[in-house]
């Protein structure tokens, strides 16, 4: 794409834990992929994470669309890849789930049942 179309530069958007805009870059075409591995790494270290790699347990106040596709950030709690359980890789490694609402944008209309279900 880069050799077919001209293009004069990209702006890299990086945010925090709290989806709040922490860095503008601007990239030069021939520097787009170097710059954006250093800028995931940065935007992994700002992502939120619990502050425990095992749990038995995970209370969740709520969850909803609002807050992530899934309802809850799927990074956090360690289900990105697998609905029921962490992967070998993945953290942190949680038995059971426990949600107990949703919240007030979701109008009542969870994402799905999957999530209901223990590991």
């Amino acid at each position: 794409m880069l050799s077919r179309c001209h293009i004069l530069a990209g702006l890299a958007i990086v945010e925090n834990g709290y989806d709040q805009t922490a860095r503008l870059v601007a990239v030069s075409p021939e520097e787009f992929e170097s710059r954006e591995k250093e800028l995931l790494v940065l935007a992994r270290q700002w992502m939120p994470r619990l502050p425990f790699p095992t749990a038995d347990l995970l209370l969740i106040d709520e969850i909803g669309k609002d807050i992530s596709g899934t309802g809850m950030d799927t990074n956090v709690v360690g289900r990105k890849y697998l609905d029921h359980a962490a992967r070998e890789d993945e953290y942190p490694k949680i038995r059971y789930i426990v949600i107990r609402d949703l919240t007030e944008a979701t109008h009542g209309n969870a994402p799905g049942s999957a999530w209901l279900s223990s590991a």
